[in-house]
């Protein structure tokens, strides 16, 4: 029962990292469609370059935030005579890393091609991984519609190893939808409200 609980735990601490991802793309859509980046875009700065920034920064602190949660809910179980295994946890920790960068790109691709729909995009995203989890626990949905939900991609269970090839596809979906979005941004006007 302890063990179902701090899974439990683990499917919102995803879901937090999963919009706060989103909440950063946002502002940095906010930033541009309130005119605070032109001053900075018309020096010899490339576009390119200040997004690629951006949405490392974005990556590394979520990443961070994804290790320290795992480390804390280790800590507090063995606070409780509860005993995980904390490389499991950390693993698992890295692994939500892949679903956060796929999440990333996708808000990415947004940005560079459609920026207006940025957060848009990316709440629907989490909205809908959120709402096929959760059918899903009721109903026997396909395995194609599990399987578009980010969440179906992170192991919740404290005692289970991620699948590292499943790992290794989101980062790499992630990053290429990352660029896409980058040279989108790189080729496109500034949108402005």
């Amino acid at each position: 029962l302890v063990i179902a609980f701090l899974g439990f735990g683990g499917l919102f601490t995803a879901l937090i990292l999963l919009i706060m991802s989103a909440v950063c793309m946002g502002n940095v859509r906010q930033d541009e469609a309130k005119g605070h980046v032109d001053n900075l875009l018309i020096q010899p700065i490339r576009r390119s370059s200040w997004l690629a920034k951006r949405l490392i920064l974005i990556i590394v602190m979520t990443s961070t935030i994804s290790l320290l949660t795992g480390y804390l809910v280790w800590q507090i179980a063995a606070f409780q005579n509860v005993h995980i295994d904390l490389w499991i946890m950390t693993q698992n920790s890295i692994a939500l890393i892949g679903t956060i960068v796929l999440t990333v790109g996708i808000g990415a691709t947004a940005y560079g091609l459609l920026p207006r729909l940025t957060a848009i995009v990316m709440y629907a995203v989490i909205i809908w991984a959120f709402v096929v989890d959760v059918l899903k626990s009721f109903f026997s949905l396909g395995d194609f519609i599990d399987k578009t939900s980010l969440l179906h991609y992170v192991s919740f269970a404290p005692t289970k190893a991620p699948d590292w090839q499943t790992f290794a596809w989101l980062i790499c979906v992630g990053l290429l939808l990352s660029v896409i979005g980058i040279v989108g941004f790189a080729r496109r006007d500034i949108v402005t409200e």
